[in-house]
């Protein structure tokens, strides 16, 4: 016969039927494995009896927790585990536990009102804090302070108690911005932010010396003839000058202000445009030539100018216009260029003839 485990549960009545073991005399199903006529004992029954078995009492279960999870209750009737992991489970939405509404609904506020807020997190592009709403504010790390800020905690800490303005609120995303500044800071900082492109400011900055310049190319100019100037910046590439249009011609009026390119303040290498000019300095330019608004001034005369092209030119090797090579040493270098082609073996294509004849 069969004996129960210590803890079984039979298929017919779901009852939980316990073994107990009195000892090895004991005639009892539990001890013995059989069912004795007459026996009083206590323990579990078998099988064939234990439709007969009475079931145990019920607990009694408040009312507020007979309810049966609906996770649970959409179990019912599966019998395997590959089963119950495919069935549809309610959404998790359905099974979760409402909370009650924190705080007063984000329509209630208005933009541009003013209330204290708590500071509940502090991240790196910002801070959230509970002004009162059914959700926290993002006051942004823009929104701090006028001045560029680059550690939010530097401005506030979690639990700090700070007033806010309500700069945004967006009900269907339950997002709501928040600023330290007033509306008369944020214009400026706007404002500020709404600057045009480094381009555009430059053009903006630049003296507009067009009539001037027209009028010197309308009534002409000498080239070659210096006049003074003041030098008013300096840069890594050559200095601008200041001119009076006057001192270059009579019938002109105004000034004007021109490049002197670093090649063209001094013969010879410059190393520095500070080497040679600074600010405020008044040298003698000549104007080299004006067209698209600009003036080429020099510090050279024609004639310096133009040694130091024909040097850069004899340099890289160009030739002149009798066609002699002009570079450094020429003369030398051509004797010692012929002397090695009259020393290099010449070779030349010819029939070659064969003796076949022996």
């Amino acid at each position: 016969s069969f004996v129960p485990s210590p803890s079984f549960v039979a298929p017919a009545t779901q009852h939980t039927l316990t073994r107990t073991r009195h000892n090895d005399a004991c005639p009892c199903p539990c001890c013995s494995g059989s069912r004795a006529a007459g026996c009083s004992c206590k323990g579990s029954a078998l099988y064939a009896d234990a439709t007969d078995a009475e079931p145990e009492a019920e607990t009694d279960v408040a009312a507020g927790d007979n309810e049966v999870p609906p996770q649970v209750e959409a179990l019912d009737g599966v019998e395997g585990q590959d089963e119950a992991h495919n069935i549809d489970r309610p959404a998790r939405e359905a099974i979760r536990k409402k909370r009650a509404p924190r705080g007063k609904p984000l329509s209630e506020f208005e933009i541009g009102s003013t209330l204290p807020a708590t500071v509940r997190t502090v991240t790196n592009y910002g801070a959230f804090c509970d002004f009162g709403g059914s959700s926290d504010g993002l006051l942004h790390i823009s929104r701090m302070s006028k001045e560029f800020v680059q550690d939010v905690s530097s401005i506030v800490t979690v639990g700090q108690k700070i007033d806010v303005r309500i700069v945004e609120i967006d009900a269907g995303k339950k997002q709501v911005a928040l600023s330290l500044l007033t509306v008369e800071e944020e214009e400026e900082q706007q404002s500020a932010r709404a600057r045009p492109p480094k381009r555009e400011r430059q053009q903006s900055n630049r003296r507009d010396d067009t009539a001037v310049l027209e009028k010197l190319v309308e009534v002409g100019f000498d080239t070659t003839t210096f006049v003074k100037g003041t030098v008013v910046n300096t840069l890594s590439f050559g200095a601008f000058v200041r001119v009076d249009a006057a001192d270059v011609n009579a019938d002109v009026e105004g000034n004007f202000e021109g490049l002197v390119h670093i090649s063209a303040l001094q013969a010879g290498r410059t190393e520095s445009v500070t080497d040679v000019v600074n600010t405020d300095d008044e040298v003698q330019v000549r104007i080299n030539s004006i067209g698209d608004g600009k003036v080429s001034l020099s510090m050279m005369s024609v004639e310096e100018e133009e040694a130091a092209a024909s040097a850069k030119r004899g340099s890289r090797g160009f030739q002149d216009d009798d066609d002699e090579i002009s570079i450094e040493g020429g003369d030398a270098w051509k004797k010692q260029l012929e002397t090695v082609q009259e020393e290099m073996p010449v070779f030349k294509n010819g029939p070659v003839i064969v003796n076949l004849i022996r």
